[in-house]
């Protein structure tokens, strides 16, 4: 089962994506629930993504085209609300150092800042 640091499709509109959040709930929380949000290039254009992680019984997460795993691009009106929260999110992430963290954030301000 593929990370999505992993997730590089599709190839012919995607470049350069960087997983700003990957939310893994652990053995005790419901597999379901992991999601990852990424700061992408979509068709020359930076744009903010996400996608269901792989897991046992959804082996390519979701999206995912033709058995490959792709990201679901966030249109711009809904970017500014999903990055504000993933940088709350962030906050008590512990599967990322702190300059991972920082960087994160940096990214992410870019679209928690955007006019709505």
């Amino acid at each position: 089962m593929k990370r999505p640091q992993d997730v590089t499709s599709p190839k012919k509109y995607l470049q350069d994506p960087r997983v700003v959040y990957d939310h893994d709930p652990g053995s005790a929380g419901d597999p379901m629930d992991a999601f990852a949000v990424a700061d992408v290039i979509w068709c020359d254009n930076q744009r903010l993504a996400m996608r269901w992680n792989c897991v046992e019984g959804r082996p390519f997460g979701n999206p995912s085209s033709r058995n490959f795993p792709t990201w679901f691009i966030i249109p711009d009106q809904f970017a500014p609300d999903i990055a504000a929260r993933t940088i709350e999110l962030l906050e008590t992430a512990t599967n990322m150092s702190p300059e991972e963290k920082r960087d994160a954030v940096e990214r992410l301000n870019k679209w928690a800042r955007a006019p709505r």
